[in-house]
């Protein structure tokens, strides 16, 4: 399993199994500079399961991944001179259908699990910090900062001590659940003074504040706006 899922895809495997949700997805020190201005990012709009959803990323990333079954949906996103081998900076946004439906899944509950997985990966340099409620677009949401500052042992992908950590969004829409996430991967740090913590967090994550979930059929036009819960 790859570096980028051997932390990140605990989502996937550890939480859809807990929520029974269908289906299975298919298949440093210092933060590197993130362009911050809108002039600077290109808008993504991609269609997920019967919704629209637009967010933007740096101008000059390109896709690294994207894949799809009936219950998830996931795309990755990497600088143009980066690799899915030896990325060190990822931007990702994953869908599972049907998922905010369930009463327990909640944006906090969504990165509570991951967090566990995560942990039992990274062992005592594990770091967690859960940031609050919040809204995206009007619906529910939770941050969190989540990572490893340094890797007991080497995963594909990423050499044993190296580190890991990123800023994640989780969104409860009206049908699916959303997880948005800023990764950065490198040398091992301190995780008492993480490169992504609460002081930096909404910096580090501006080019996604533009998040908008947009219904996919409707007589108003092809992005109509649907209240949030």
């Amino acid at each position: 399993m790859e570096m980028r899922r051997g932390l990140r895809y605990w989502l996937i495997a550890a939480f859809i199994g807990h929520a029974s949700a269908a289906g299975s997805a298919e298949d440093k020190n210092s933060i590197p500079p993130l362009s911050e201005a809108k002039s600077a990012t290109t808008n993504v709009v991609t269609t997920i399961f019967d919704q629209i959803v637009m967010f933007s990323v740096p101008n000059g990333w390109k896709p690294a991944q994207q894949s799809a079954n009936q219950a998830q949906y996931i795309i990755e996103f990497i600088p143009q001179d980066q690799t899915r081998q030896t990325w060190s900076e990822m931007i990702t946004m994953q869908a599972f259908r049907g998922l905010a439906q369930n009463p327990r899944v909640t944006p906090r509950a969504l990165l509570s699990v991951l967090a566990d997985g995560i942990q039992k990966a990274c062992g005592d340099q594990f770091l967690a910090q859960f940031l609050g409620d919040r809204k995206v677009d009007s619906f529910e949401a939770h941050a969190a900062v989540i990572g490893c500052g340094r890797l007991p042992s080497a995963v594909a992908g990423a050499k044993a001590g190296q580190s890991e950590i990123g800023l994640y969004v989780a969104i409860r829409g009206n049908n699916d659940a959303y997880v948005f996430q800023r990764a950065i991967r490198g040398a091992a740090f301190d995780k008492i003074s993480p490169p992504i913590s609460a002081a930096n967090a909404d910096e580090s994550f501006l080019p996604l504040r533009d998040v908008k979930i947009c219904v996919r059929s409707s007589p108003d036009g092809p992005c109509a706006r649907q209240p949030g819960r």
